[in-house]
């Protein structure tokens, strides 16, 4: 049928979540209250026109609400670790650009490798297993991330793959159980939100932990079993601070 795109719910949308980054990423606080005028602006222009950007009643969903809420929370911390590792290997390893690709080379491999077997997975045991595979894989690999920063190179590309196999996991269970969620009407709506908070979690890890690593000075780690030393100890820190995150996911 024919229909409108909601560009003015759109764009109050995009400027909520750019001016609330430009707040993170410069802690200018004039930046806050901007971005809460934009989104609220945007949530009364979903509830007051006929063709939304976004359909309030989605979130009436219970299932729906909670899986975008752990979608997000997971892709927080599993793109803020993609982002957070070439900085790693360059400072405290002091590798160039292809040695830095040699060493992220085995997860990713696998990553595409176990992609195929993670939906055919998901399809025969179901999202809700398949998704608890995904977030014990998460935990693993970030405490194991965690202790061994500081230990040999090869270590490290080694446990970071139970980290990139974790995510076609996760993104596919997710993805499943969403579209399990919503009626026929819904789906493409629904799965259009989910992705959208998939980029903007992505967004949001990197500017909060860049800011992380620009601000943070310790030598102390939370890990009792980390070997990392001085300024190591901070991504350790980090590391720990996406287990919280995923046992809250």
């Amino acid at each position: 049928r024919k229909g409108t795109v909601d560009i003015l719910g759109a764009l109050w949308m995009a400027l909520g979540v750019a001016s609330l980054i430009f707040f993170i990423t410069t802690f200018q606080w004039l930046f806050l209250p901007v971005s809460l005028i934009f989104f609220g602006s945007f949530i009364w222009r979903i509830h007051h026109t006929d063709e939304p950007f976004i359909r309030p009643e989605l979130f009436a969903n219970v299932a729906f609400r909670t899986m975008i809420i752990t979608s997000f929370l997971g892709m927080f911390t599993m793109m803020s670790m993609m982002f957070i590792l070439p900085i790693l290997l360059r400072d405290i390893y002091h590798l160039n650009t292809i040695s830095i690709g040699f060493v992220l080379f085995p997860g990713a491999m696998c990553a595409a490798i176990i992609g195929q077997m993670a939906g055919r997975l998901t399809d025969r045991v179901g999202s809700e297993k398949s998704l608890y595979l995904a977030l014990g894989l998460m935990l693993l690999g970030f405490l194991l991330i965690s202790t061994f920063i500081g230990s040999a190179v090869w270590i490290i590309s080694s446990v970071l793959i139970f980290g990139f196999i974790a995510f076609p996991f996760f993104q596919t269970a997710t993805a499943n159980f969403i579209s399990k969620t919503l009626s026929d009407g819904q789906i493409g709506t629904g799965m259009g939100i989910y992705t959208l908070c998939n980029f903007m979690s992505g967004a949001f890890g990197g500017a909060i932990i860049g800011k992380i690593l620009d601000h943070t000075v310790t030598d102390w780690t939370i890990n009792p079993f980390a070997q990392a030393v001085g300024t190591a100890s901070i991504y350790s820190n980090i590391y720990m601070g996406m287990i919280l995150l995923t046992l809250i996911s």
